[in-house]
């Protein structure tokens, strides 16, 4: 698939609506007070925009109005956006309760399942014993999916540049595997969505060692891009002829869904409710070992490249579904053992 094939204005336009937002979002929040704040939980120093969801949201509804994307329910994507961007200022503005948070995204799973007709159907050969179907249970767990994802990357959106910096580079590996496949619709949709969240890093991430974040994404951000991630790796595995297996969508979501079961469990361990908030994440645990924010960014983005690298690679060599599954099995059982072996929480 040739460069020039891919649609660069409409990219570009969704790349500059972004930063122009972003651009006059950050002092605008600053004189209505559209601000996060430190406490215990937060180690900013300052009061910092939280634009960046809403700016990412603009850019990408400009590009998904201009981009033919004729194999996506462009609709019902565009409203479940809306109604998740929605949801997330809802909840940065009044820190909205657990249980409305989940039925709430279990509405807007529904929508995207029984109107987008999005839907996880088969898992592959994980247990190595042959495909395995979901038939009736594919509705529900397609939601559990659709939850489990938003809320691991809102867990991953606890450092600068972290929750960015991962959808960042699992997009990427899924853009290498549309382009390897010569799928330019699909790599169109990918590299819209890439470019909307590197504009956002360009505000956000400590690329440099002095370098501060200038606006925050919020729950905003989070859930779109969680729903982004969500909506790639269903589309992209489920397709007749898929991109890539459902286990390596797991690979490219490994550090986001070993932050959400490892810290079900730690709490769990700790007679917590799984949604009691908490200064045991991995990000908490590197900051405590003396890393900086930036040595947090790039090491925690590093490991997610490699996971999702890894992923992408076993699947066009033909490695078995079901050994990339176990394989994957140790890797969270590893994490989940570094993530309790001292239980802390606040």
């Amino acid at each position: 698939m040739p460069p020039h094939s891919l649609p660069w204005l409409t990219i570009g336009s969704a790349m500059a609506v972004t930063l122009l937002l972003l651009a006059v979002g950050i002092p605008f929040a600053h004189r209505v007070g559209w601000l996060d704040y430190p406490n215990e939980r937060k180690p900013h120093q300052i009061p910092v925009p939280m634009v960046g969801g809403v700016a990412m949201f603009g850019g990408l509804l400009v590009g998904g109005t201009l981009l033919d994307a004729a194999a996506y329910p462009v609709v019902v994507l565009g409203l479940a956006a809306t109604l998740v961007v929605i949801l997330g200022c809802l909840d940065d503005c009044r820190t909205l309760s657990t249980r409305i948070r989940l039925l709430s995204e279990l509405l807007i799973a529904l929508l995207l399942i029984e109107w987008g007709e999005i839907r996880v159907l088969a898992l592959g050969n994980l247990l190595g014993t042959g495909p395995l179907f979901l038939q009736g249970w594919s509705a529900p767990f397609t939601a559990l999916c659709f939850i489990g994802t938003v809320n691991a990357i809102n867990m991953s959106d606890g450092s600068d540049g972290l929750a960015a910096g991962q959808t960042f580079v699992s997009l990427l590996c899924m853009l290498a595997m549309a382009v390897w496949w010569q799928q330019g619709q699909e790599a169109s949709m990918l590299l819209l969505v890439i470019m909307v969240v590197f504009s956002f890093l360009l505000f956000n991430a400590p690329l440099t060692p002095r370098r501060t974040a200038l606006t925050f994404m919020g729950d905003a951000g989070s859930k779109l891009l969680g729903l982004a991630l969500f909506l790639f790796t269903v589309h992209l595995s489920q397709k007749p002829e898929p991109l890539f297996s459902p286990v390596t969508a797991l690979w490219l979501l490994a550090l986001p869904l070993m932050e959400l079961f490892g810290s079900i469990l730690r709490r769990l361990l700790g007679h917590q409710s799984p949604f009691h908030a908490d200064k045991g994440h991995i990000h908490h645990r590197l900051q405590r070992l003396g890393y900086n924010k930036r040595h947090i960014f790039f090491l925690l983005t590093g490991f997610s490249l490699l996971c999702a690298a890894v992923g992408c690679a076993a699947f066009l060599l033909g490695v078995p579904d079901y050994l990339m599954f176990y394989g994957l099995l140790l890797l969270f059982a590893g994490y989940c053992w570094f993530v309790t072996r001292h239980h802390v929480s606040v």
